[in-house]
């Protein structure tokens, strides 16, 4: 009977030491793999934010820091498509530079705002009138002040909208010289090639 009892015993203690063991080399792979998993995920949002920012300056026309950010993906990871896609776009885009993505948006923003503020301007004149045509019979007193407030209603639309249309056309001359600016370095470009191609014919 005790020989029994110190079998069991020591089987027991053989069962606790492997589960114990089993356990220590899970918990050992649950964190490689979790450690693998975060070392993933800060590389893949590293490589997304890279994208981003390479995206931006292109659309700033700044192609060559675009390109260097680039090349960098590419080194890490020459398979990586996106990074290929881009890359060619930001150098096609530095051959054939024209006006910065950003100025032509902004020039279609401005518009978009403008219409907006006119028909919010339009809308509280009608608004105004409609609440003139209806109210009732006033006072001489009460008619001065309804007076004066419509006419600060109709001043203040006025110079909203005098803004308006003053920061419409500000922002249309920006987008006027940033693309004059454009067009000139694309035309500088282009005769510097054209000179260097002469003098290496000369050369020859």
């Amino acid at each position: 009977m005790t020989e029994n009892n110190g079998k069991k015993d020591r089987n027991r203690g053989l069962l606790k030491g492997v589960l114990v063991a089993a356990l220590i080399v899970a918990v050992l792979g649950l964190g490689i793999g979790v450690f693998s998993y975060l070392g993933q995920g800060q590389e893949a949002k590293a490589r997304s934010n890279t994208l981003a920012l390479a995206q931006d300056y292109i659309t700033r026309g700044d192609y060559q820091r675009a390109l260097d950010l680039l090349d960098k993906l590419l080194i890490a990871n020459a398979g990586d498509l996106e990074a290929k896609k881009l890359r060619d776009r930001a150098m096609d885009a530095s051959k054939n530079p024209g006006p910065p993505q950003n100025a032509v948006a902004n020039g279609t923003d401005t518009n978009r705002e403008v219409a907006s503020a006119l028909q919010q301007i339009s809308k509280a004149v009608e608004n105004a009138t409609q609440a003139a045509q209806s109210a009732k019979a006033l006072s001489p007193q009460e008619a001065a002040a309804q007076q004066r407030a419509e006419d600060a209603r109709r001043q203040a639309a006025a110079e909203q909208k005098a803004k308006a249309e003053a920061e419409a056309a500000a922002k249309a001359e920006q987008a006027a010289e940033l693309r004059a600016a454009a067009e000139a370095e694309a035309a500088r470009k282009k005769a510097q090639e054209a000179e260097l191609a002469r003098q290496s014919k000369e050369l020859q």
